[in-house]
């Protein structure tokens, strides 16, 4: 990864806890935005293999990033809502640069696609934002866990309203951030 995007990712993860200790969200409270990972949408756990959020309980160690590094940090609190009736929004992702990804990471995927709710966060070059907050050509964080190596990949389309869902999960973390199809997202 360059340095310019570990520098990005960096000052994105310090921003987003300066927030949290300065003005701690009102999410816990609020069930619309504390609740937005619909269950069949992978967390990478500490052993780099994807598992269902639904199938996921407290005290399972998981990777996330803290401080630009890939680690291990554990689940404190995983909640279901149902009869949400919920629209979640499908996002295409490319990798920032095309000419240097490797096809033998991944050689038949020429995209990513994750597909959650409008309120979920996840880390950009700006700090945190809300899915419904990306538009196209926005750059997010994504971990390939066989390498533990961190790369930028580019929105190439956003589908809002792709699916409507009746169960979503909130999943809260020690270290406030957890990789959502290897995607690095924040609970808070």
């Amino acid at each position: 990864m360059g340095k310019l995007s570990l520098l990005l990712l960096l000052s994105a993860v310090f921003t987003s806890a300066a927030a949290q200790q300065n003005s701690p969200a009102d999410s816990l409270n609020n069930t619309v935005t504390r609740f937005h990972v619909p269950g069949d949408v992978t967390i990478t756990m500490a052993d780099g293999q994807g598992k269902k959020v639904s199938e996921i309980q407290a005290g399972e160690p998981i990777k996330c990033v803290r401080e630009g590094l890939v680690q291990t940090s554990r689940i404190c609190e995983v909640e279901q809502m149902t009869d949400s009736a919920l629209w979640l929004t499908t996002l295409y992702l490319r990798p920032v640069d095309e000419a240097a990804a490797s096809r033998s990471t991944w050689p038949l995927i020429p995209a990513l696609m994750i597909e959650t709710a409008p309120t979920a966060l996840v880390t950009t070059p700006e700090g945190p934002r809300m899915i419904s907050q990306l538009r196209k050509g926005d750059i997010l964080y994504h971990v390939e866990p066989s390498t533990q190596q961190i790369s930028t990949w580019k929105v190439g389309i956003v589908r809002r309203k792709s699916r409507q869902v009746s169960t979503l999960y909130s999943v809260v973390t020690e270290e406030g951030t957890y990789l959502l199809e290897n995607l690095v997202a924040q609970d808070r």
